[in-house]
C-alpha cells in the first residue's frame, strides 16, 4: 500500500497506464447526446472553464485550482441530490490489480449524504512532497 504523497506522476502514468488526450470521441459522444439538456448561458459557461483549465492547469497551486476552477464547477453543475453529494478533502483508498493507493483527495463525487460511499468520481492534485 502506497500513500498518494509517494507517488511520482510518471510511476502513476506507468503503473496504471494512463495516457492523456485533448480529445476522446467516447466522451465527446456523451457529452453531446440529445437527451443532455443543459441551458445555452450553463453550456457557456462551462465552456469558459475548460478553457480556463486547459490554460492554467499546470501553473495553478492547489488554491488557486480550488478558488479558480473546482468551487465556480461544482456551484455551476450542483452535485447535491439523493443519489449522490461532492465531498472535498476526504480519505479514499483504491486498489487497481496488485497496486493499492491511499490518501485524502482533494474532491469526489459519491453515495452518502454525510458520508462518502462508492466514489463515482474522483479528483486529486498530484503535489510533490518531500520525505
Amino acid at each position: 500500500m502506497k500513500k498518494f504523497k509517494h507517488w511520482k506522476g510518471q510511476e502513476v502514468q506507468e503503473t496504471f497506464d494512463l495516457q492523456k488526450f485533448d480529445s476522446l470521441p467516447i466522451l465527446d459522444d456523451w457529452l453531446n447526446t440529445e437527451g443532455l439538456n443543459i441551458e445555452e448561458e450553463k453550456r457557456k459557461q462551462l465552456q469558459q472553464l475548460q478553457t480556463l483549465l486547459k490554460k492554467h492547469a499546470l501553473d495553478w497551486n492547489e488554491a488557486e485550482l480550488k478558488f479558480h476552477f473546482l468551487s465556480p464547477f461544482i456551484l455551476l453543475v450542483n452535485y447535491h441530490s439523493s443519489q449522490y453529494n461532492p465531498f472535498v478533502e476526504r480519505a479514499l483508498s483504491v486498489k487497481i490489480g496488485e497496486e493499492t493507493a491511499t490518501g485524502i483527495v482533494d474532491f469526489l463525487i459519491a453515495q452518502g449524504e454525510q458520508i462518502p460511499k462508492a466514489p463515482y468520481f474522483c479528483l486529486h492534485e498530484y503535489k510533490p512532497e518531500e520525505g
